[in-house]
């Protein structure tokens, strides 16, 4: 019997430093459970000299039955960002969509339903619509799919293309999904400034060209000063002191803020984990969780 209770004890520490770990971890990169939290932190970030996109966590909807009630959540949502919208009217309020969560899954159709519903509620609130990047299996499906929406729609919309996946357009982002093309990080970072070059040849003088990266060296090579057009986008709690160094100096800073319940957080913290696994990036990682609390306390957006 006393081996069995300190058997029991021993895992109830574990228990408890893991559940300490993983409420430490999403305190650092999710802004809140509720859309109430979620929309306090914009609030603020927007105060603050920010443009922001809104993610509702979650991803992977395999069943129909549940497609409305999530259009309905992002409907309502979008109502929301729209009055943020038209009180800071000088800065981008966005709203992110992951294919997966909103019928990809389910099928194709399924998706353009949801994107086209989706699309013409934020057109009529005047909120930007950014479509995720997720698995490479997923991006040739997608982009048609938005191209026809965006067309359909007049939505202000933009896609975002991993540059670990070869090829394509407009918000370039490094990605954290392992199943792309390249994984050498001279590659992904060739790939990166490509796809930036192609966007600001290519781009309309009114679109936003934007690089969701939090690489300073890389940030460096964008030539941000050169034209109004180009923008930096970074996760909420990664890097913050860049982030409010780079506002400082003039550059357009945009803020993408995840929120959602622990279950629906899981996918994303996980790969903000993964980031932070190996060895040469445990110190940078732990150096994060540090940054991002000290940034939140100053920016006054959560303990």
């Amino acid at each position: 019997m006393k081996w069995l209770l300190l058997a029991a004890g021993l895992y109830l520490l574990k228990a408890a430093a893991v559940y300490g770990i993983a409420r430490l971890v999403f305190r650092s990169y999710v802004a809140g459970r509720t859309e109430a939290e979620a929309l306090r932190a914009l609030s603020t970030l927007l105060a603050h000299g920010y443009g922001v996109t809104s993610d509702i966590l979650g991803e992977f909807v395999k069943k129909r039955r549940k497609l409305p009630r999530i259009i309905g959540e992002y409907k309502r949502h979008i109502a929301s960002l729209g009055e943020l919208q038209r009180r800071f009217p000088e800065r981008a309020v966005a709203l992110a969509v992951k294919p997966s969560r909103i019928g990809l899954e389910v099928g194709e159709t399924a998706f353009e339903a949801s994107l086209l519903e989706i699309a013409a509620c934020a057109k009529e609130h005047g909120v930007f619509l950014w479509v995720d990047a997720e698995k490479l299996a997923a991006r040739d499906r997608t982009v048609p799919i938005v191209a026809k929406v965006l067309h359909a729609t007049g939505a202000q919309m933009g896609m975002a293309i991993q540059s670990v996946h070869d090829s394509s357009v407009s918000l370039a982002e490094k990605g954290a999904y392992k199943d792309g093309n390249h994984s050498d990080a001279a590659a992904v970072r060739d790939c990166f400034l490509r796809i930036w070059s192609v966007a600001r040849t290519f781009g309309g003088k009114d679109h936003t060209i934007a690089a969701a990266t939090h690489d300073d060296t890389l940030i460096g090579e964008l030539r941000l000063a050169d034209d109004p057009r180009l923008e930096v986008q970074m996760l909420y709690g990664i890097r913050m002191k860049l982030q409010e160094e780079l506002r400082l100096k003039g550059a357009r800073m945009h803020v993408y803020v995840p929120w959602g319940t622990y279950r629906n957080a899981y996918g994303f913290l996980f790969r903000r984990m993964r980031e932070g696994a190996s060895p040469s990036a445990l110190k940078l990682f732990l150096r994060n969780i540090r940054e991002s609390r000290e940034m939140r306390q100053k920016l006054q957006l959560s303990p």
